[in-house]
């Protein structure tokens, strides 16, 4: 099923889970410390480009979203030059799939995210629905990690007003002394500041 960016809040508010795991790519975490988590299917777990511990979840089944933000050089990760996907996302176990690509699809990419729509969930994220809060730190925009922080704490949000307790958020491997990448990342994005914001939300959590 392919998801419109218009649709999307209403798309994310129908993911049924119970806890929300949300895992960078620090490579100062361990696979033992995912697995220690003790993630079962009533769980969903968010990972984000280059997915560096695909391998260590694959045998997880949960709910399993994958987002891929457009490189500087406006490819998406997780997908080569030619728009096809890296790695087959869809090995392993899992009880649901979702891709989100922000704001729009690259027309190289549209082919095989069409593909992958067949078997399972592909959406144009929506940043409007993450409801980030502002204002942000001058000349910084939003990391990908922080602004599923803010959709699943914005999520909770309505889900108290239906009278259910909010959800657990676990950051895992979120620390901003050991980001990783292009050294430019840190021109476009305040990680501490994101974070001091979003742990001070008392159902977040931080596992390193």
């Amino acid at each position: 099923m392919l998801i419109e960016k218009s649709a999307f809040l209403e798309f994310a508010k129908s993911w049924k889970y119970e806890r929300v795991i949300l895992v960078a790519n620090n490579p100062n975490t361990s696979p033992q410390t995912l697995l220690g988590l003790n993630i079962t299917k009533n769980d969903v777990v968010v990972q984000f480009n280059k997915c560096i511990f695909f391998d260590a979840l694959d045998e997880v089944s949960c709910h399993k979203v994958f987002l891929f933000n457009l490189s500087k050089d406006n490819n998406h990760f997780g997908f080569d030059g030619g728009g096809k996907p890296e790695r087959n996302y869809a090995s392993g176990n899992f009880e649901r799939l979702s891709y989100l690509f922000p704001y729009r699809i690259a027309d190289r990419v549209q082919p095989a995210a069409e593909a992958l729509a067949h078997t399972a969930d592909v959406a144009v994220f929506d940043p409007g629905a993450a409801r980030v809060p502002l204002p942000l730190p001058p000349g910084k925009a939003p990391s990908a990690g922080y602004k599923m922080l803010c959709l699943f704490h914005h999520l909770n949000t309505l889900r108290q007003k239906e009278g259910h307790a909010p959800a657990p958020i676990l950051a895992v491997g979120f620390n901003p002394a050991q980001v990783t990448g292009h050294p430019s990342i840190h021109e476009i994005h305040d990680f501490s500041y994101e974070q001091e914001t979003a742990f001070s939300w008392p159902e977040v959590r931080r596992v390193l």
